[in-house]
């Protein structure tokens, strides 16, 4: 997979370790996931990859506050045949962009979720309690910057990952914990039964 490509003649660098995204791309092509929704798509080359490594029948619906009117069409172009990329502009906390995401899924569960948005600890809480209701049992949910790091890198995820670890099964995908941020965590959409 190359690191830094180019769609539409642009070129996309996603903010990611090499090798937890790398990680990542393996377990969206391994479990091949029909309906993906991304909160936080930066400048979109996770949503680039995603649609790359998706079934050719996917939906791909990425949501992010500070996109430009044009990345809507840019997104699309990222589609193979037979998938959907839509690209919403909004703030995932509004409810009217809830709204609009979900007549986007039109009724669909979502397979994979990926959270990579607003870092605040009640930004990301908010992310994943709102959506992760939309994840079906046996969908998987994934947060970026769960290693300890600057704030203005990480925000409060690592510390809403850790409230996340004592209730779901989790796992990591993480180079090295002092690498300074960065990092995915990966949770499952059973919960875990108490003792």
């Amino acid at each position: 997979m190359a690191f830094d490509f180019r769609a539409g003649g642009i070129m996309l660098a996603p903010q990611q370790v090499r090798s937890e995204l790398e990680q990542l791309i393996a377990l969206v092509r391994d479990r091949r996931p029909r309906v993906v929704l991304e909160i936080g798509a930066a400048r979109g080359a996770t949503a680039f990859l995603f649609s790359q490594f998706a079934p050719d029948d996917a939906k791909i619906v990425t949501v992010d506050v500070g996109s430009a009117a044009w990345r809507a069409l840019f997104y699309r172009s990222f589609a193979r045949e037979g998938q959907v990329v839509r690209l919403i502009r909004g703030d995932s906390h509004e409810p009217r962009t809830e709204a609009r995401i979900r007549r986007a899924l039109a009724g669909e569960s979502v397979d994979f979720l990926f959270i990579d948005g607003d870092h605040s600890y009640d930004g990301v809480r908010r992310d994943f309690e709102t959506y992760s209701r939309l994840v079906h049992d046996g969908g998987l949910i994934a947060l970026h910057d769960i290693v300890p790091g600057p704030e203005e890198l990480v925000g409060g995820v690592t510390r809403f990952w850790k409230e996340l670890e004592a209730r779901y099964e989790t796992s990591e995908l993480v180079e090295d914990w002092n690498q300074g941020g960065f990092g995915i965590g990966l949770v499952s959409r059973a919960a875990r039964t108490p003792a």
